[in-house]
Order: C-alpha cells, then structure tokens, then sequence
C-alpha cells in the first residue's frame, strides 16, 4: 500500500474485446471498467482499462484524463490504439468535473452553464490534480495484489495524456507551475512523457493576456517530453473570441527539448474527445493515434527507430496544411 494513501481497489470481471486490426497493431485488446477508492480523501476514481491481449510483462502504463463534462468513456481510439500496441491504458475519470455536472439537464445553455459553474470551484480543479498522484499510487498497489495484473505494470515507465480540462491535468502534472504562489504543486516525477490534447493557457490568461516572460515562466518546471497536439478549429466553449492558436503557447513558451506541436488542419475541440459525427473524424484521430504511439515507443519503451520515425517520416503522412515541428 502506498504511504499517501490508503487503497481500496474493486476490478469488474466483465470483459469486452474489442477488435482493431490497424496495420502494425496487435490483433484485439480488452477492456475492463473498475473504480479506485481513496480513503483520505472519500473519492472514488472510475477507471476504464484497455489492456493489450498479449504483451511481455511488464509493459508500460498511460493514464488518460478527460475532458470538461466527460468520463472514462473519453477518447476510445486512444485507448483502443495504445493497448494494440503493448500498453496498459488506464482511462480515469474526476468527480466534480465529469459528466454527472450535466446529467439530467437537456437545454444546452444549461448544461453549459453547468460546466462553466464546474470550473468555478477550486476544489474541482485540486481534486482532479490530486486524482493522478493517488491513481499512480493503486497502480502500485494493485501491482503487487494477486490478481491477473500483477507484476504487469512497468510502473517506470508511465506516460500520461489528456484532452482539454485534462490537458491542464497533464501540464499541472509535467510541472506547470501555479500562478497563486500559496497554491500547492502537482507535478508528478513518475510521470515520464506526456501528451497534451487541446492543451491551453491557465483559465487566468485566456481572457487577459499575459506578457511573455509571464509565460516563460509558467513552464520553467517542466522538463518531460510532451507532445502538443491541436486544431485549426479547436475552440474554446467559454468565450466567442477565443483564437485557436492559444494552444499553441505553451509549446511556444516551454524552453525544454523533445517538445512536440501537431496543428490539424479542420480539427476542432471534440474530434480529439472521440467525437466521430465528421467525415474527418475518424481519419484526424488515426493521425493522433499514429503520433501518440510513435511518441510513446520513443520516449516510454525507448525506442531509437520510433524517435526517428517520429520526426522523419510521421510529418509526411499529414495533410498538406497540417502543421508538425519540436524542438
């Protein structure tokens, strides 16, 4: 058990396959739906787990945070591509900032305002940062339980991804800095590589502009690989005037190397949740997933060939107007 917390895990037995048969993936991946309980704190922690069928123990784990208003639900084509491909793909969900805010309401004004009310209270935003350290530690804890996962997780290897609301968690997590000096810090240093979906500025600088040395350094504790990826479209809910490009400063203002910006062309804020209404959907999420994998061999399994990919030969398979650089 970990000394932070005392960890109370339930598995559902219940299996679904799912089968995904992208060229260079394994054949199938298993999906299990289970909650962590954190005693300290009275919180239970829904998980959606997309396990590969057939991996060598132990295999590297990512866990995924979810969007304002979402849930483990979030992003199937992530989590489906990364456990066909050798990873444990742990898809959490954070009380206070998922979906149960606007469950019941129907008039979409209300459930945006549901959301925006969401946003308001500190106590959401602490609780979901606190959400990542307590998961990483029942991983630990169910690592070592009897059970089919037992010594199944390479826990030296965790990577982390988010859309939106759960970029923030990934940027707070890699060491995003906070602006109320009497404000704790989140950054987790077991996190190893990380990948920021619709990623975005402090909710204090999106409506006032800060000046650059600002944001300079808001950043200067992150020095994990990160892979920054966006839209031409990727909008922001709670403001008219809101400029896409914005998402693209934190690359732009992160002074650490092995950082990476992905600009889709046409892609707006819900393709990366997992939406699939466009006919483009599907084929910008099978962008990110071929990114993601790449990003993750490199920099979680530690694979030179998918570093080189990654930079050579990945930014030829993008659209003309699709944007790739790192630094």
């Amino acid at each position: 058990m970990s000394g932070f917390h005392k960890i109370r895990t339930a598995l559902y037995t219940a299996f679904l396959l799912i089968c995904f048969t992208a060229p260079g993936w394994a054949a199938a991946a298993s999906v299990t739906d289970g909650n962590f309980f954190d005693e300290a704190r009275g919180r239970t922690v829904p998980y959606k787990l997309y396990a590969p069928a057939h991996y060598n123990t132990p295999a590297p784990v990512v866990i995924f945070s979810h969007g304002l208003g979402g849930s483990v639900n979030a992003a199937p084509y992530l989590g489906e591509a990364l456990a066909n491909h050798g990873y444990f793909a742990f898809f959490i969900q954070h009380e206070g900032s998922d979906q149960s805010v606007w469950e019941g309401t129907k008039r979409p004004l209300q459930i945006k305002k549901k959301l925006a009310q969401s946003t308001m209270k500190p106590e959401n935003a602490k609780n979901r940062y606190l959400d990542l350290p307590f998961v990483i530690d029942a991983l630990t804890a169910l690592n070592q339980m009897d059970g089919p996962l037992k010594g199944a997780l390479d826990l030296n290897r965790i990577g982390m991804a988010g859309h939106s609301y759960g970029a923030r968690s990934v940027m707070m997590a890699g060491g995003e800095k906070q602006i109320r000096k009497d404000n704790p810090a989140y950054k987790d240093p077991r996190i190893k590589a990380a990948i920021a979906l619709s990623p975005n500025l402090p909710q204090h600088y999106i409506s006032k502009k800060p000046d650059e040395a600002a944001l300079d350094a808001l950043y200067t504790g992150i020095n994990i690989p990160l892979f920054h990826i966006t839209g031409t479209e990727d909008d922001y809910p709670f403001s008219q005037n809101f400029d896409p490009l914005t998402r693209t400063l934190p690359y732009h203002h992160i002074n650490a190397e092995n950082q990476y910006l992905l600009v889709l062309d046409g892609a707006d804020h819900m393709t990366f949740g997992g939406r699939k209404t466009r006919k483009s959907d599907a084929s910008y999420q099978r962008t990110v997933a071929d990114g993601a994998l790449l990003f993750f061999d490199a920099y979680l399994k530690g694979d030179p060939s998918a570093l080189q990919r990654l930079r050579e030969d990945y930014p030829r398979t993008l659209r003309p107007d699709d944007r790739f650089t790192y630094k």
